[in-house]
């Protein structure tokens, strides 16, 4: 299974606007329901995002 390409580039999309807020991904999955995980974590800060890419390109925290 690999992810769509409506997925890789909003994951581009994502990776892009992590490095300028200073953020870092901690770890990506493809889950079995083909929807792209994406664990967002800070370097200043505790707290952590998970972005659901769905298989269209469309993205929601």
């Amino acid at each position: 299974m690999e992810p769509t390409g409506e997925q890789l580039i909003a994951f581009y999309r994502i990776v892009r606007r992590a490095v300028l807020l200073s953020s870092f991904i901690s770890f990506v999955e493809l889950a079995p329901d083909n929807n792209l995980y994406v664990y967002v974590g800070r370097y200043d800060a505790v707290e952590s995002s998970v972005i659901c890419i769905l298989p269209n390109g469309d993205y929601e925290l």
